[in-house]
Formats: structure tokens, C-alpha cells, sequence
């Protein structure tokens, strides 16, 4: 079976939120502290191996509301997955002891009912509220029945259509966490009379509807890989361990008794005298040194496992990235050679530690565990949490979850619209293919069409005087290769609540400005045949106005159409000696290809024209799209930019010319305003960044993400240590 939903009420950082789940991969992106790890830890509680009433939870773990300077924390919070799918492991089911079951009726699907409503705890008036969070043990007979033959509870199981796991709980006691009300149940739902159902859930009963592996952040293997009865490690190692060669097993056996012999004759007189010493406190005790179990039955449970990188090791002792390869590894070949359904493997940031080849390769290594399952109808799931691009590339657009933070207090969720067009969501799977997979992870996204991808970071670092301004405010930008790539890029973003920005070339206006109507209010959108009529007149006023300068370059190119059949027809002019119709044909349609872009020095001539069209793109700076009004980037380079460009051989390289000028500004080489007349795009920033620059200080009025790093700092060590705490990796002493 697979996760197909999670509910979450009141958990960590999360008030409300059902996130949707898909067979496959998952992935879930976001920044630091946005609240990926709250989302594991909620699918750990219900689906690891610790069995979550055992869990002591602190104030921490309930949700804090924050009004004014006022915190308030939940009194409770509720937890389920939803699983899907036939494949549990029926064999598991027939080894049941028995079942507790509660009717629920079948008025609400009970989880909705908890997902949607405070529940008062033991109020006996509601009896649907007493059936379901009150502890089974507790409910009364009139309320509840056993089943304790095998065939009798498979029976019941082939009946049911609908599985939830979920965790009630509940602050009784504010002043005291051992009176928290705790309460863990599987509900399903039957087929044949409609009623939803309350079962007691076991270790045993979650195993065999689901086999689950957590690898956190935090990597331990000493205790992911604990051998013990109810682990999928332990399962590991003692099927393969009953499953070996029987006289191996038995010479295994006599080979140590020998050790154990050889062993006591070498702490021989250690035990004597402990003995001695002990027999004065404690008597009827007997001391042995012994380097492993004495028991058949526990033989297995010695086994450790060792990596040779170089230096013969145990897993422990290497590092995160051959960890969680090892242990993907070993989770798969468990799922595959003793588990007969589906399985699940959570995995925190697998990139952590790994190279960029590493890390894809990881990617695929996850990608066959997600099929390498014996039966064709049956996938494995896999849910991860990343902050790499890497594992992201190759993800269905629908499995990829989005998390950020409200208020830096909220945890919210946002995925893609899977009913856009079919073209559109091809578009956007190869935004994700590309370089820009970073846009997934910022606030704030700023999408150009060329080189200002290399001159806004320069002038964001100038106007606020530190270098890297923009990554410290969490701003991505965005080559989108094509000013018909907006579009996709802004439903995109849309769809995942991330901020974005367009800033295009005014050549948009003519070719690409019907792509914003989705974007725009509808009096704009109305005003965009006008302006595109305005301009087509300008044009016809215009189209003697030709760049020779670009003509010169086209023809000198030893690669290009138009000038190889140019230098033909004139070749043969040359030769013939008399004038050719297709000389003038070939002209025409290279002078044609090279009429003067309308830009801001055009425009100038046309007063009224020109206030129209600014307007226009006045008020497009409302909706984020911010329009050039002088032409392209290179409409900005300054005289002395490009006598610079001419005297390094880049007149014509309009994007080298670009990142040369920034690597030289970079370099302290040349000043950018020597370069550029960047007053515009300086405009821009600052609408962006949201700030004013008075008296010549630079304020910032949004809070960047730089003011709470030592907040972030101090959570993410806090949560380091409890975790360690936790786990008992050390102990403390007083």
C-alpha cells in the first residue's frame, strides 16, 4: 500500500494542512526552516518503528499561534495518512492474535470529522466523539468486539476499501506531559455495509499493510540499523540469517563455543576477581566476557555491517552520502526479496555530503527502488525532503510539493496545477530540466530574457553595499531562453505562491505581450491591440530605417543562410557581367530581417504616441512586468561600453559582451555606470526589494532572511541536541 494523503492539524509549525501524496517519487522543496522536517516527522510518528504513544512530546510539538506579541499554543494536535491500494501482506494478516474493533457508523468518514472539528476528549453526550478518541481498552463492551481467527480477520480486512492510521493528542494536563491523552488507531472503512470501523493497531498490524524506512537529516546509522524484532533491519538480517545453509549455521555454532572457551581462559582471572568483589554486594551472580551472543537464536543479531572505501569500516564510521546509499540499497533488497507489497522510503536531503555526480547518481539509485518491485502493477513510494535541484529534474510535475513559511510562523503547501495545457506542462517539465530547478527554493523570482541575468546581481550589490545581496534575501533570477518561456515560468511560480518578476525587452510589446493576459487585469488586457496598432504604425513610418551595422555582421558570417546566397548571387552578377532580378530579391529580405527594433530613440520622435505607450507599461508594473522603455540590455551600454566591447573584439557577441563587463565590474576593473546607464533597472530593484533610500541610507523595509540567521541558527542547534538527547548518544552528567 502507498500514502496517498496527510493530514495535519496543529503539528510543529503546521496549523491545517492535507497534502496529497502520489506513487512514485515525492519530493518535497523549500528553504531552511520552512517545515519539510515537521512534514517527515509527522509521517515518522505514524509509520516508523517506534510506537508513537510511547513518545514523550513537549510543548514544542503542538502548534503556536502568534497574535501581536501574544503566543498561544494548541491544546492538541492530529496526525493520519490515508493509505491506498490491495497489496498488504496477507500472511502477516492471518498472524494476527486478534483484533479490537469499534463501529463507528457511517454518518462521517471519522478522520474528516478530526481533520475539521476540535474533539472534546471523553465526552460521553457525543458518543461518536467517546467511540473515537477514547482509549479502546477503556470503551465499553456494549461498544466493541473481538475477532480472534485468522481467517475471520482476513475476511474482515478483504472487506474494507478505505485505510487511515492516526494520532490524536491531546494537553489534559498543560502542567504535566505524562497525563497527555494519546490515542493511535487504524480506521477503515467496509465495503458491504458502509460503516466506518476503529481498529487497536499493532506493530505487527502496520507491517503488514505497510513497510516504511525513515533516514532522517540527522544520520545514525548505529540506530537505523538496530537489530531487534520489529525493525525492517532486523527482519532483514534474521530472514537471511534463518534462510542460510543449516551446517553452516551448526559449524558457525561449534566455532564459538571454541571462541568462547579461548575467550573466558583470557578474562580468566578478570572475572575471578570481580566476582569477589561482587560477592560482597550482590550474591548468586555469575560475570562473563564473551565477544558475541551465546545463543542461537540471537547469533544474528551480532551482525555489523562493514564498508571497504580504502580502510575496511564500520558503516558508522563512514560518511552520510555511503550511509544513505547502503541503506537505500539494503531497504530495497529487503522490500523485494521478503516484503510482498508495496513499500515506502523516506528519505531527509539524500544530497547531504555528495558531490554533483554523486548526488544524481543517488537520484537514480532512488528512481529504481521506486520500480524495481517483482510485480509490474505494484510501485514503490519514495517521499523526500531536498534542497538539490538534482532530485528534482526528474520528478513528475504533480509529486512535487513546494513548503514555505507564513509570517516565518505557518507552515503552508503548494504544488502545480496538473489540468493546464499539455504544451504548457511540457514547458514548464523543462524549466525543471534546466538550470533554473534553484527558482523552486526562493521568495522571490525575477525572470529576464538574457544578459540582465549577469548585471541586476551587480547593481542589487551596489545599491545595497554587500556583495551576494539578492541569494541573502533568498532572490533567484531566472535566464528563461525566450521571452515565449515567460509564460510557463509565471504559471509556474503562480501556482506555488512564489513571488515573481518579469523584466523583458520592449520588443515584448510587438511579439509575446498577449502571453501576460492571465497575469493582467481585463481593462489592460483590452488596451493591448491598441498599443500593438500603435506600433505597427510606427513601424510603417520606420521601415526605411535599417541596421546596417547588423546587416555587415549577417553577411560576414561564413555560417549564415542569407550571406552564403548573397555571396552566390553576387558571385554570379560578378561573373555574368549583367544584373540579377534574385540580387534584388535576396536584398530586400536581408534588409527586412534587419529593420531597426522600435526602442526608446525611435520613439522619442513620436511625443504622443510615445506618452501612450509608457503609460501602458506604467501600468503593467503593477501586475510585476516590467518592461524596458529604452529597447533591449545593449540600448543601455554606454559610449564608452561599447568602445570597451570594440577593443575586446565583442561588438557583435551580445551576451559574452555582457558577462565580460560584469567580470570586469566584479574585478574592480570598471566602474558599472561606466558601462551602463542603469538608472531603469536601479528603478526596478527597488520596487523588488521593496525599499527607500533616504538621506542616502539604504532601508530595507521587508525583513530579509538575513535578520533571523541567528534565530535559525539557534532553532536548527536546539533541534540537533534534542534529537541527540533523544536518541541517547550520549549521556549527560550532573
Amino acid at each position: 500500500m502507498y500514502v496517498s494523503e496527510l493530514y495535519i492539524v496543529n503539528y510543529k509549525s503546521i496549523k491545517k494542512e492535507k497534502i496529497k501524496f502520489n506513487p512514485g517519487k515525492n519530493v518535497l522543496v523549500g528553504k531552511n526552516n520552512a517545515g519539510k522536517s515537521n512534514i517527515i516527522k509527522a509521517l515518522e510518528l505514524l509509520l516508523g518503528e517506534r510506537y508513537p504513544t510511547t513518545v514523550q512530546f513537549e510543548e514544542r510539538d503542538f502548534y503556536c499561534s502568534q497574535i501581536e506579541d501574544v503566543k498561544e499554543s494548541s491544546r492538541y494536535f492530529f496526525i493520519a495518512v490515508k493509505l491506498e491500494g490491495e497489496d498488504y501482506n496477507v500472511d502477516e494478516i492471518k498472524k494476527l492474535k486478534g483484533l479490537y474493533i469499534v463501529n463507528l457508523g457511517n454518518k462521517q468518514n471519522p478522520i474528516l470529522y478530526l481533520y475539521n472539528n476540535k474533539v472534546e476528549l471523553n465526552d460521553e453526550v457525543n458518543l461518536f466523539n467517546y467511540l473515537l478518541s477514547s482509549n479502546i481498552s477503556d470503551i465499553g463492551k456494549d461498544y466493541k468486539r473481538s475477532i480472534t481467527n485468522d481467517e475471520e480477520i482476513l475476511k474482515f480486512f478483504k472487506q474494507c476499501e478505505e485505510f487511515y492510521i492516526f494520532l490524536y493528542v491531546d494537553r489534559e494536563d498543560h502542567e504535566n506531559e505524562n497525563e497527555f491523552k494519546k490515542v493511535y488507531s487504524l480506521i477503515v472503512k467496509n465495503k458491504d455495509d458502509g460503516n466506518y470501523y476503529r481498529i487497536a493497531i499493532s506493530n505487527e498490524l502496520k507491517s503488514a499493510l505497510i513497510t516504511c524506512a525513515v533516514l532522517p537529516a540527522f544520520r545514525d546509522p548505529q540506530n537505523q540499523f538496530r537489530i531487534n524484532s520489529w525493525t525492517w533491519y532486523g527482519k532483514l538480517i534474521r530472514n537471511i540469517w534463518e534462510s542460510g545453509n543449516k551446517e553452516i549455521k551448526s559449524d558457525i555454532q561449534t566455532k564459538l563455543s571454541e571462541l568462547k572457551e579461548k575467550t573466558e581462559e583470557i578474562f580468566k582471572e578478570a572475572v575471578v576477581d570481580l566476582k569477589n568483589n561482587l560477592e560482597k554486594a550482590i550474591y548468586n551472580t555469575e560475570i562473563s566476557f564473551q565477544m558475541l551472543q551465546n545463543t542461537n537464536d540471537d547469533l544474528y543479531k551480532g551482525i555489523n555491517i562493514f564498508v571497504n572505501d580504502g580502510i575496511d569500516s564500520p558503516l558508522y564510521d563512514k560518511g552520510s552520502g555511503i550511509q544513505s546509499a547502503i541503506a537505500i540499497s539494503l531497504f530495497s533488497y529487503y522490500c523485494n526479496r521478503f516484503h510482498r507489497g508495496s513499500s515506502l522510503l523516506v528519505v531527509e536531503e539524500p544530497e547531504i555530503y555528495l558531490h554533483p555526480q554523486a548526488k544524481r547518481a543517488l537520484s537514480q539509485r532512488l528512481d529504481d527502488f521506486v520500480n524495481n518491485n517483482k510485480r509490474d502493477e505494484i510501485k514503490n513510494q519514495v517521499i523526500i525532503t531536498t534542497h538539490s535541484p538534482e532530485f528534482v529534474r526528474n520528478t513528475p510535475l504533480e509529486n512535487i510539493i513546494v513548503v514555505r513559511k507564513e509570517n516565518n510562523i505557518e507552515t503552508k503547501i503548494s504544488r502545480l496545477n496538473a489540468e493546464r495545457d499539455i504544451r504548457e506542462i511540457q514547458k514548464i517539465s523543462n524549466i525543471l530540466w534546466s538550470n533554473n530547478a534553484e527558482i523552486l527554493f526562493a521568495d522571490k523570482v525575477i525572470l529576464v530574457e538574457g544578459g540582465e541575468f549577469y548585471l541586476l546581481p551587480l547593481i542589487a550589490d551596489k545599491m545595497l553595499g554587500e556583495k551576494r545581496s539578492l541569494e541573502k534575501r533568498n532572490i533567484s533570477i531566472a535566464k528563461v531562453g525566450g521571452k515565449s518561456y515567460f509564460k510557463s515560468y509565471m504559471q509556474l511560480l503562480s501556482d506555488l505562491n512564489i513571488e515573481c518578476f518579469v523584466i523583458a525587452d520592449f520588443d515584448i510589446l510587438e511579439n509575446g505581450i498577449e502571453d501576460f493576459k492571465e497575469f493582467i487585469s481585463k481593462d489592460l488586457e483590452e488596451e493591448i491591440s491598441k498599443i500593438k496598432g500603435i506600433l505597427n504604425s510606427i513601424r510603417e513610418r520606420e521601415k526605411n530605417e535599417i541596421d546596417y551595422s547588423k546587416i555587415k555582421k549577417a553577411c560576414s558570417d561564413k555560417n549564415s543562410l542569407d550571406a552564403k546566397k548573397f555571396y552566390e548571387i553576387i558571385e554570379r552578377v560578378c561573373q555574368m557581367g549583367e544584373y540579377d532580378q534574385e540580387l534584388q530579391l535576396i536584398w530586400e529580405y536581408i534588409k527586412s530581417r534587419h529593420q531597426k527594433k522600435i526602442n526608446g530613440e525611435i520613439l522619442d520622435k513620436y511625443e504622443v504616441e510615445e506618452k501612450t505607450i509608457y503609460d501602458f507599461i506604467d501600468r503593467l508594473k503593477n501586475y510585476n512586468i516590467f518592461v524596458m522603455k529604452r529597447g533591449e540590455l545593449e540600448d543601455y551600454i554606454t559610449d564608452y561600453g561599447e568602445k570597451k566591447a570594440s577593443e575586446l573584439d565583442l561588438k557583435f557577441r551580445k551576451e559574452l559582451k555582457i558577462i565580460k563587463f560584469a567580470e570586469m565590474v566584479e574585478e574592480g576593473k570598471e566602474e558599472l555606470s561606466n558601462l551602463f546607464n542603469y538608472k531603469e533597472y536601479e528603478e526596478i530593484l527597488k520596487f523588488i526589494l521593496n525599499f527607500e533610500n533616504k538621506q542616502g541610507e539604504v532601508k530595507i523595509s521587508e525583513r530579509s532572511s538575513l535578520e533571523s540567521e541567528d534565530d535559525l541558527l539557534y532553532e536548527l542547534e536546539e533541534e540537533i541536541l534534542d534529537e541527540i538527547f533523544e536518541e541517547g548518544l550520549f549521556e549527560v552528567n550532573n
